[in-house]
Order: C-alpha cells, then sequence, then structure tokens
C-alpha cells in the first residue's frame, strides 16, 4: 500500500512539475513541434528591446522588440534575463511560439549585439568635393547615360570617371601616361536666344570655326580646333548655349582619345530639362 501510495504521488509530482515548466517556458507548444527538437527551427531578429514592465500578461511575453520597419515581435526569456538590454538595439534568436491570443511569441534563448550596418559611401573628389561615379578601369564597353538636368544624352565608355556638379558634366579619360585626357560638357544661359554665331561673337575666339552637324538629330554646331589639341564645340537650345570641349593631358596623347570624343560627338542629342 505504500508503495502505491508512493508511486501515486511521484506521478503527481512529474505532472505538476511539468504542468509548471509549460506555464513558465511553453517548453512543450505544440508551435514547438510537441517537444520534437528535430523540429524546432531557431530564428533571429533585430531591433530595439522594450519592457512591458508590469503590464506584461501571462503568456505573452514579456518583452518586445521595434524592428526598422515599424514593427514589434513579443518576446519571453528562455532561461535568459532580458532586462539588461532595455533601450538597447539587438539581435536576439530563439525559438517561435504563440501566445493564448494566438500572437508570435520568441522564446529568446540567446542575446547579442544588432549587425554593424553597412553604409555606402559616395566617393568624392578630395579637391572639389564632387560626387564620384566609381568605375571599372578594364570595362571599355559604350553604354547610354542620360542627364535631364543639364538637357543631354550620349554614350560613353564605361571606364570613364563621371564627375557632375549641377552645372558641368566632367568625364575623366584615363591614358596610357596614368593621366587623364578630360571632355567637359557645360550649358550657359541664353536669355535672348541668341543665334549661335552671334553668341560666339561676344567670346574672344582667335579662329575659324567649322560648321558642323552633330548627334542622332544632326544638331548645328560650331567646332573650334586649338593646336595644343583642344577640341570645342557649341551648340544653342532656345535660351541655353552649350559646349562639349575635349582637352588631352598633353598633346602627344591627343590621338588617344580624340577619336572617342567625336564618337560621344556622334550620339549626342537634347532631351527635356527636368
Amino acid at each position: 500500500m505504500k508503495r502505491f501510495f508512493f508511486s501515486f504521488f511521484l506521478v503527481i509530482f512529474i505532472f505538476l512539475g511539468i504542468f509548471l515548466l509549460q506555464e513558465k517556458f511553453g517548453l512543450f507548444s505544440p508551435a514547438l513541434g510537441g517537444g520534437d527538437e528535430s523540429e524546432i527551427t531557431e530564428i533571429s531578429a533585430v531591433g530595439t528591446l522594450k519592457s512591458f514592465g508590469s503590464f506584461a500578461a501571462k503568456g505573452a511575453g514579456t518583452h518586445f522588440i521595434e524592428k526598422t520597419d515599424g514593427s514589434v515581435l513579443l518576446l519571453t526569456g528562455l532561461g535568459v534575463n532580458l532586462d539588461p538590454y532595455i533601450g538597447q538595439k539587438i539581435e536576439v534568436r530563439g525559438r517561435m511560439a504563440k501566445t493564448p491570443s494566438g500572437k508570435d511569441l520568441m522564446q529568446v534563448i540567446s542575446v547579442g549585439p544588432a549587425p554593424v550596418e553597412k553604409v555606402e559611401v559616395t566617393p568624392t573628389d578630395p579637391q572639389t568635393g564632387e560626387a564620384v561615379t566609381p568605375v571599372n578601369p578594364q570595362d571599355t564597353s559604350w553604354s547610354p547615360f542620360l542627364d535631364s538636368k543639364l538637357g543631354v544624352s550620349f554614350q560613353k565608355r564605361n571606364n570613364w570617371n563621371l564627375k557632375n556638379n549641377g552645372k558641368t558634366l566632367s568625364l575623366e579619360l584615363l591614358t596610357s601616361e596614368q593621366k587623364r585626357d578630360l571632355i567637359d560638357i557645360k550649358r550657359f544661359s541664353n536669355p535672348e536666344k541668341k543665334p549661335l554665331g552671334q553668341q560666339l561673337q561676344l567670346l574672344t575666339k582667335n579662329l575659324s570655326p567649322v560648321q558642323s552637324k552633330i548627334g542622332i538629330d544632326g544638331l548645328d554646331a560650331l567646332e573650334y580646333r586649338y593646336d595644343i589639341g583642344i577640341i570645342e564645340v557649341y551648340l544653342v537650345r532656345d535660351e541655353y548655349l552649350y559646349m562639349l570641349s575635349y582637352a588631352p593631358f598633353q598633346k602627344v596623347s591627343g590621338d588617344v582619345h580624340r577619336n572617342d570624343f567625336y564618337e560621344l560627338l556622334s550620339t549626342f542629342r537634347f532631351v527635356p530639362i527636368q
């Protein structure tokens, strides 16, 4: 008889222990696969930890993290004290369960610092502070380029460095001497909408220009060529005067990219200004 009562109370004690563990930690919650460890999957979440404090409801979590997208995830520590991390941005790892009302609840088994976010830095020219588009020096293929602020589009090689200060587009062309030839595209105001010839009379020019047509649309242009290898091409568009120029680092390198400059001119066109 004593053995019977001992066994009976032992069984009662075991079931009571299981009940208390379930109430405190949810160790045998159906959401965890009925206690089958092979079916349990740990996940992680990152956010700022906050506490429910005295408002915590039984089985509904003691804390929560607020993610960067504004959503929240309910938490309860599974042998982990979460209080020291309140107010900090952390990464929690644990197992997912459900609250009595059916909401997602993470049973946290470990806490660590939030991963460092990778910040994208826009490269700039150290002298001018202008934004510089990074390029692959080995990629010499051509691709279209459009600038709606200047109102121009054209084809350029992918290994040309591009700088843009909002008023001037500068293309840097690496030469064999590790120096850079330059292609600039500038826009000037022409409020009186003067014809191209009259506009250029206002500029100091000791050379006679060459009349030509450039671009996809056969735009009227005047071209100036200088002994030092510089080429300037001028066009008029309504209240604006455009100058497209090519300046080699030194004259001996002029032939390296002169043909590229004329290739750019052949693809040039005006686009709507925004």
